[in-house]
C-alpha cells in the first residue's frame, strides 16, 4: 500500500464507494462558469457599480424631468404663439397708475409685457363689443384678424394730463379748428371737419347735437384713404387717470352703449 501512488489509492477508494473512479465531483450550481475565473478577473470590479448604477439611475430621473419641463414650456409657447401674443388667463393683475390703482383680468391687457403686477406710465387694454370681456377662445376670431375687427375696442390708461376730456375741450379748443359745414351723422350726432393746419390730418369732431356736456370723438374723415376707420375719444377716470378707447366708426350707433359700458368698466377695475 505504501508503494501504491496517490492516483492509484483515489480509484480504489472511488471503488469501494460504489462510484466511477473518472467521475469528478461539480459543486458549481446550474448554469455557472464551467471555468474557475483566474486571480485578475476575480479581483476586477462589475462594470457598473452599486454607486454608478444610482447615479445613472438619479440622471435619467433629471433628464427625464427635463424633457417633461422642455416639453410643457414648448406646449405653452406654442399656444401662446398661436394666439398670436393674447391670454385666456383671466386672473387679476395690480398695477400702479401715477395715483391710481387698477386690477385687470390677464387676457383684457393687449401687451404680454403689461401682463404683470408693476407700475407703468400706461397701460393698453383691449375688449370685445359688446361683451366688454378680453380675449378667450371663443371670441379669438375676433381678435386675431389680419386687420381690426370693427368688434375690438382698444383703451390707454395713462395718467391725466389735461384738466378737461374730449366734452369739455369742444368749446375751448376744437371748436377754433371746425371748418366746412356741419353735417348730420345720425344717430344724434353731428360732425364736422377738423382743420390741417390745427395738427388734425384728415380728421373729422363727432359729437352730440344740443347738449350741455356732449359726448365727443375725433373720427377718421369719410374722404381719407385709410384703411380702418376708427375714432377717438378720451374720458376721465379714478382719481387722476385719463382713458383714451379707440373704436370702428361703424359703432357710432351704439355710442351711449358702449360709453357707459366702458365707463362702467373702468370702475370694475379701478380701484377706489
Amino acid at each position: 500500500m505504501s508503494s501504491m501512488t496517490a492516483n492509484e489509492a483515489a480509484r480504489q477508494t472511488a471503488i469501494r464507494m460504489g462510484r466511477d473512479p473518472h467521475q469528478h465531483f461539480n459543486r458549481r450550481l446550474q448554469g455557472a462558469r464551467t471555468s474557475e475565473p483566474s486571480a485578475a478577473s476575480q479581483q476586477r470590479k462589475p462594470a457598473i457599480s452599486g454607486s454608478t448604477s444610482s447615479f445613472v439611475l438619479k440622471l435619467s430621473a433629471v433628464l427625464i424631468g427635463i424633457s417633461v419641463v422642455v416639453y410643457a414650456i414648448a406646449h405653452m409657447v406654442g399656444s401662446e404663439l398661436s394666439r398670436a401674443g393674447h391670454s385666456i388667463d383671466t386672473s387679476i393683475r395690480e398695477i400702479v397708475i401715477g395715483r391710481d390703482v387698477v386690477q385687470i383680468p390677464g387676457n383684457l391687457i393687449r401687451f404680454g409685457s403689461q401682463r404683470r403686477a408693476h407700475e407703468a406710465q400706461r397701460i393698453d387694454l383691449y375688449m370685445h363689443w359688446p361683451s366688454m370681456s378680453g380675449y378667450s377662445e371663443e371670441l379669438s376670431s375676433a381678435f386675431n384678424r389680419e386687420t381690426v375687427d370693427p368688434s375690438i375696442i382698444f383703451v390707454t390708461l395713462e395718467p391725466r394730463t389735461m384738466t378737461r376730456d374730449m366734452s369739455g375741450r369742444i368749446e375751448p379748443i376744437y371748436s377754433k379748428f371746425l371748418v366746412g359745414p356741419e353735417r348730420n351723422a345720425g344717430h344724434g350726432l353731428k360732425r364736422r371737419q377738423l382743420a390741417g393746419d390745427g395738427g388734425f390730418m384728415d380728421e373729422d369732431l363727432v359729437y352730440e347735437a344740443d347738449s350741455p356736456y356732449p359726448f365727443a370723438a375725433r373720427c377718421i374723415s369719410d374722404t381719407a384713404e385709410a384703411i380702418t376707420h376708427f375714432c377717438l375719444r378720451d374720458i376721465q377716470a379714478g382719481r387722476d387717470l385719463m382713458a383714451t378707447y379707440r373704436f370702428h366708426e361703424s359703432l357710432l350707433g351704439n355710442w351711449r352703449a358702449m360709453d357707459a359700458a366702458i365707463r362702467e368698466k373702468l370702475k370694475q377695475v379701478i380701484v377706489e
